[in-house]
């Protein structure tokens, strides 16, 4: 009988044994899923993202402060005086910056019962004007990207809203560090070789004999999604300075035009008028010049 009774309190010690291990077990299992060294799923990606330059972030705020002083003229591509001042604070903070950046110059356009393509063409074209303009003083044009955006992104839905044009028709600029080297390169080299055969009429037209050399450009943009500046460059000792900057813009237009037509993207496309800036006098005749410049574009 006390054999029996020994027998049955062992196996009851034996049974409770294995039952508090199996809890302690299962305890310090959900101790340490939440325990707040663990890391959940993905933070360790989040972790490893760099930190936000809080210098960089200075500078945008400065930049997009100057930004809301530019303003365009109703329907129109004009930058009035005002805007130049403010585009001149711009300048001078570019200027001062001892790093290399690159800028994207980013234009917001709507006006009232023009369709959305219209105004993403209006865009681009305000985007050109503000790039042109820093270009012709000094800012290195391959540290300008130009984008626009159109009506994509409206900031007031009521036109009697005070300043509700503005606010639709805008400049925001962001940047990013640069090194000047990644604007210059193989392809940019390449392109620029092709484009030194393309041959204009005296207005700007291109001529269709030059559509082997166009569809050549093309298939060596396509290699990558990075835009190009189409810098065209010209002089005429007898013309005025408006006038070959304007024709300049023509023949930069047109290769653009063409550039499309072998399914090339407006956006990555910037035509960049340069007028006598450089220029190669050969007898009686202007040499029209013309570098493209691949710029890499922002993720």
């Amino acid at each position: 009988m006390k054999s029996k009774t020994y027998k049955s309190t062992r196996k009851s010690f034996t049974l409770c044994s294995y039952l508090l291990f199996a809890v302690l077990f299962f305890s310090s299992t959900v101790v340490t899923k939440s325990s707040p060294s663990s890391r959940p799923h993905g933070s360790t990606a989040a972790e490893n993202l760099p930190e936000p330059d809080p210098r960089l972030q200075e500078l945008r705020e400065k930049l997009n402060h100057f930004a809301e002083g530019v303003r365009f003229q109703y329907d129109s591509t004009v930058l009035p005086t005002k805007s130049i001042l403010a585009l001149d604070s711009i300048l001078r903070l570019m200027n001062e910056q001892p790093e290399a950046y690159q800028y994207l110059i980013r234009v917001h356009s709507y006006e009232d019962g023009k369709s959305a393509d219209y105004m993403l063409e209006y865009s681009k074209s305000r985007a050109t004007a503000i790039r042109r303009y820093l270009a012709m003083q000094g800012i290195s044009s391959k540290a300008l990207l130009g984008q626009g955006m159109g009506s994509s992104d409206l900031k007031c839905f009521d036109q009697k809203e005070p300043d509700c044009y503005h606010r639709n028709n805008r400049l925001e600029i962001d940047l990013r560090k640069w090194d000047d080297e990644e604007g210059s390169g193989e392809l940019s080299s390449e392109l620029t070789l092709l484009a030194s055969r393309l041959r204009f009429s005296t207005h700007g037209a291109l001529f269709h004999e030059n559509d082997a050399i166009i569809k050549e450009m093309a298939d060596y943009m396509k290699q990558s999604n990075n835009s190009y500046n189409l810098i065209v460059h010209a002089y005429d000792p007898i013309a005025p300075e408006y006038f070959n900057v304007a024709l300049c813009e023509t023949k930069g237009e047109t290769l653009e035009y063409f550039l499309q037509l072998n399914d090339i993207a407006v956006e990555r496309l910037n035509v960049i008028p340069k007028g006598n800036a450089q220029y190669q006098w050969t007898g009686k005749y202007t040499q029209f010049l013309l570098e493209i410049e691949e710029i890499t574009n922002y993720d």
